[in-house]
């Protein structure tokens, strides 16, 4: 849930500073040497958002593939404990008539 936030926050980061790029493109569209630096600015900041949010998004899909992982071995040794425990209980049933 955590992730999700965090590339949810990630991605209102990056659409915050693309209208802020077009703020200022559209201030200083006459004169554009002006703003230069302030876009090369931006455009860099938005290329590192975007990098933490690929990144974001990789490890939310990581942790997703190891947590389906994690659930299919849980099952698969509930199953085997449940096997054996039913062969237990009728080997004991088994061996409690022999006695008989």
């Amino acid at each position: 849930m955590e992730m999700r936030k965090a590339v949810k926050a990630s991605e209102d980061d990056t659409v915050k500073s693309k209208k802020k790029r077009s703020k200022i493109e559209e201030k200083y569209a006459d004169n554009p040497l002006k703003h230069s630096k302030k876009l090369k600015k931006i455009n860099q900041e938005i290329e590192q958002q975007e990098k933490v949010k690929d990144t974001l998004k990789t490890t939310m899909m990581q942790y997703t593939a190891e947590l389906a992982r994690l659930n299919t071995a849980k099952s698969n040794v509930q199953k085997e404990l449940n096997y054996s425990d039913s062969n237990i209980m009728s080997s004991s049933s088994s061996s409690e008539s022999e006695d008989e």
